[in-house]
């Protein structure tokens, strides 16, 4: 059979996940691969994306995700977006029937894909984590040393403060009872797969580490002074990039370990010039407090502006208290600008410390000032860290090198599936 993947994924557009699902797609077709996707929200005019269709599909789309998380209002627990995946836009019949070789899962909550219905998936399939979801309860985002996703979900661990039915151990339970038969999960970064291999659901089950795709074509570097004038931002001397949606509302994205490092940095740097770019959303209504002028570039979903922003920057920030892999610093780095971070999850493989960015020590506001600053104060130092950045895109996440990668693992899921149906019917 040829390699034939679909790439299921509940959007291919909206949020992190899906553009990295919709980047492997465009990789894969790229390297001669026929991949299609099946999305249940399309925001793509991709022809080669199959969604749910007809004004009574269209409508349920927009529907299934608040549907789904009706029986949350049982639980009383933390902040944080949560999924108990009861409702399933797509069928493990339909797609046990499908002509495709490979069945390739994404982030497929929302009333995508039901818990129950993956296990019902009989062709061969890999599942790619972009969160914590899969080996939690309903959480996306758990902290690293919580007992129960390492543990399981009992009575006697329920997070104190949590009140109500414990929705997040029924879920939890659900995925027990339907994934007993181990099949292959990726992972884009070494610090998600250890979580995986430490999980109480998944322990001793395949995981390949791969990273997310990104076009280096068209994430590349323009001319700094270029890409200001042409995105309205001022010949400052230092011009600092944050990208988040929602950053500032979302405690996980760090926005005031950011300000804290910002207020350092402007008492050490008194005569530089200093400003700060904010992607991912409009200016708040409370939005004072900031040692620096502050521009508010809003939602920004087309790649060459972002490129071109990203260009403009002298540095790209990404102080985040957990990433699983952060395409916003792969992406800055291929357009050629370092990236400071914290030394945490995913972004010890995206960033090389001293090479092509700074890694803090996690959640310290103090090393982050001090990396800013390192970065930004030696013009040399930052066009060295620059070519670094940019080379280390090219070779560990461009479109031909993930595509590859990818491949290469289809192949072996799709040998090992003939294998297994071979030994089932005594086959020679």
């Amino acid at each position: 059979m040829s390699l034939t993947p679909l790439l299921l994924s509940r959007s291919d557009s909206k949020g992190g996940a899906a553009r990295a699902a919709f980047r492997l797609h465009k990789a894969l077709r790229m390297e001669g691969i026929p991949s299609l996707m099946r999305v249940d929200h399309k925001g793509t005019d991709d022809w080669t994306v199959a969604a749910s269709s007809g004004v009574l599909g269209r409508g349920m789309a927009i529907a299934r995700p608040a549907l789904d998380r009706i029986m949350l209002k049982l639980q009383r627990a933390g902040a944080g977006h949560r999924s108990p995946s009861v409702l399933s836009a797509v069928k493990a019949e339909a797609l046990n029937q499908c002509n495709f070789s490979v069945l390739h899962l994404h982030w497929v909550c929302g009333g995508f894909l039901s818990i129950e219905q993956i296990a019902k998936i009989r062709k061969p399939k890999v599942w790619t984590f972009h969160d914590m979801w899969a080996f939690c309860g309903t959480e996306h985002l758990a902290p690293d040393d919580a007992a129960r996703w390492r543990r399981g979900y009992s009575s006697g661990n329920k997070p104190i403060g949590h009140r109500g039915i414990d929705i997040d151990r029924w879920t939890w339970s659900r995925k027990r009872r339907a994934w007993q038969q181990p099949f292959q999960l990726v992972a884009p970064s070494a610090w998600m797969a250890d979580r995986v291999a430490e999980s109480a659901l998944f322990a001793g089950w395949p995981v390949r580490v791969i990273p997310n795709a990104l076009d280096a074509n068209v994430y590349k570097p323009v001319d700094s002074a270029l890409a200001r004038e042409i995105a309205g931002i001022p010949n400052d001397d230092w011009v600092i990039l944050y990208c988040a949606l929602g950053g500032g509302s979302d405690p996980n994205k760090g926005f005031d370990l950011l300000s804290e490092a910002l207020h350092q940095l402007v008492q050490k740097h008194p005569s530089r010039k200093i400003r700060l770019i904010c992607v991912g959303q409009s200016e708040p209504q409370q939005a004072g407090g900031f040692p620096c002028p502050v521009e508010w570039m809003g939602h920004l979903s087309d790649d060459i502006a972002m490129a071109l922003v990203y260009s403009a920057a002298d540095v790209v920030v990404v102080p985040s208290r957990q990433e699983s892999f952060s395409q916003t610093a792969a992406e800055a780095q291929a357009c050629g600008v370092p990236v400071v971070a914290f030394r945490i999850g995913g972004l010890k493989d995206v960033i090389s410390h001293a090479e092509s960015g700074y890694l803090a020590e996690p959640f310290d506001a103090t090393d982050f000032a001090h990396g800013l600053g390192w970065v930004l104060g030696d013009p040399t130092r930052r066009r060295t860290l620059g070519m670094s950045a940019r080379r280390r895109a090219i070779e560990k996440f461009s479109y031909p090198v993930v595509a590859a990668l990818h491949a290469d693992l289809y192949e072996q899921v799709i040998a090992s599936a003939d294998h297994g149906l071979q030994r089932q019917y005594g086959a020679s």
